[in-house]
């Protein structure tokens, strides 16, 4: 069960009737999802889409985005999700990069981007999953979801096969730090990384996790994936605010949610978080960006129930590491250990492993190691390098730009990107560990810290923040001398600036760069 199609197919045969996915109203059991995804993997092979062909998703998130990846895996097809919130110039280059043979989208999108698909070369197939009229395109074949669904698949040829080594995914970075590059995810490294989550998550059939991600970002997808593999169900919910996250978890008798740093911080700032009671949850977690110790500390108050996971990734290797809701309260700086069937090495400039408290770059090894970037070898080759520790036989290791250190226990602590060290007055330090300290201030939603150019002291700290609710622009000399009584005087940022709502990547996350460069 290492490929995509094997993973449903196990699940299918095992809960035909219980209920996979749902999304508002609808919902599809475990059978009735496998008939769709076969039938539209058999609509693209007869429409000559070749094993290895990409295929783009653009649609909000829905069942339908859903099947599609089962469907073009399905199919021999390699699936691109094309996150909803990308404009058409984003999605024409992504398109162009990778060269797709079809895209699954909804009307209105395409009406949106309609001449710029005519640009787009290798693109000869259209389907829409909300068509209610007919569409005249001499440049491409346009089809409606419905007829694709009700497909009579064909019987495979023989030779027909998907391997775990064939490629299955392209996930595309947010592009915050130049052109999105996509990185090439195998069928191994997508049901490896199920199986990891599954194997530290202790995911099973009675799960009801709730699906706040994109798609488009790896534990979006490695949620779902996981749910199939373990037989559970998944309930699609696009985040809009605290209270209604809050309401689904009670109403739907949610038993694991995962978020990102700038979904938990507003659920657990939110006045209604104090009065909720969550006896249905049976883990919550963290990924996406470190949620900073006093929050995550929040959450095992708040969920003081459940088990608390706080994780560490990034896309070219899917997952990382995470730490033991046992150690939450004692280390709650930590982002753990490695998560399982991976390994995890910290090493310094000199190419020797760290020694405790030492900092040095993150690389990691293990099935989960992605192929690289799509078309780009020299930044594979960067990305993707043979271990350094390991030279008589083969093995990628993913070296991921990021400072880390261990303690004498061997658990992890996030320093910060290679290429984010502030350098002021002789001291070096991290935008984390300054943060880290901001975000202890009563007064502070969000915070983000970054080094400017200045001739004295060669840079100087720069703090953009969002406030809570209860305080205004006017609080900032406030938490000025917060910092200085709680910070060396080094790291106390030289310029406070406030602004109303922190810029976001496709994916979520803050967008560092949109910040620095404003």
């Amino acid at each position: 069960m290492l490929t995509l199609p094997s993973l449903l197919a196990s699940s299918v045969k095992t809960y035909p009737d219980k209920e996979l996915i749902a999304f508002k109203k609808k919902s599809l059991t475990y059978s009735q999802f496998g008939a769709v995804s076969k039938a539209l993997g058999g609509f693209f092979q007869n429409q000559g889409i070749n094993k290895g062909s990409r295929i783009g998703i653009w649609l909000e998130k829905s069942i339908e985005e859903c099947a599609s990846i089962f469907g073009i895996s399905e199919s021999g097809g390699v699936f691109v999700i094309l996150n909803s919130a990308l404009i058409p110039e984003q999605v024409q280059y992504i398109a162009q990069d990778c060269q797709i043979s079809a895209l699954i989208t909804t009307k209105d999108k395409y009406e949106m981007m309609r001449d710029k698909l005519k640009d787009i070369a290798s693109l000869k197939i259209i389907l829409l999953v909300d068509s209610d009229r007919e569409y005249a395109d001499s440049s491409h074949l346009i089809y409606k979801w419905e007829d694709a669904v009700q497909f009579s698949p064909k019987p495979m040829s023989a030779h027909f096969r998907i391997l775990p080594s064939d490629l299955c995914s392209i996930i595309y970075t947010s592009g915050s730090t130049g052109r999105p590059k996509g990185v090439m995810l195998t069928h191994l490294n997508v049901t490896m990384s199920a199986y990891c989550s599954i194997a530290h998550l202790k995911n099973s059939s009675k799960d009801k996790v709730l699906c706040l991600l994109p798609m488009s970002f790896d534990f979006g997808l490695n949620q779902l994936t996981s749910m199939i593999g373990a037989g559970g169900t998944l309930i699609l919910k696009k985040y809009i605010f605290p209270l209604d996250v809050i309401k689904t978890i009670k109403e739907q008798k949610i038993t694991g949610v995962a978020g990102v740093p700038t979904i938990w911080i507003p659920i657990l700032n939110s006045k209604e978080i104090e009065s909720s009671n969550f006896d249905s949850i049976r883990y919550v977690a963290n990924s996406g960006g470190r949620l900073p110790a006093n929050y995550l500390l929040k959450l095992q108050d708040v969920f003081n129930s459940s088990e608390v996971y706080s994780m560490y990734g990034f896309t070219e290797s899917f997952r990382a590491t995470f730490l033991d809701p046992a150690q939450v309260r004692k280390r709650p700086e930590s982002v753990g250990k490695a998560v399982p069937f991976s390994e995890i090495f910290v090493i310094n400039e000199a190419g020797s492993l760290c020694q405790p408290g030492e900092e040095g770059e993150l690389f990691q090894t293990g099935p989960l190691v992605s192929k690289g970037y799509w078309n780009k070898p020299d930044a594979t080759a960067t990305k993707i390098r043979q271990n350094p520790l390991v030279e008589m036989y083969q093995d990628a290791a993913c070296f991921s730009g990021d400072y880390v250190k261990k303690d004498d226990d061997g658990y992890i602590y996030y320093v910060g990107r290679k290429d984010q060290q502030i350098k002021s007055s002789g001291f070096r330090m991290s935008p984390t560990e300054i943060e880290e300290k901001i975000y202890r201030c009563p007064y502070v939603q969000e915070v983000v810290a970054f080094g400017i150019e200045d001739d004295v002291l060669g840079q100087k700290v720069k703090a953009i923040l969002t406030l809570k609710s209860d305080y205004s622009e006017k609080d900032v000399e406030k938490i000025r001398s917060f910092c200085q009584e709680n910070m060396p005087n080094y790291m106390v940022p030289a310029i406070f600036e406030v602004i109303e709502k922190m810029p976001l990547t496709a994916n979520g996350k803050i967008n560092r760069p949109l910040l620095q460069n404003k």
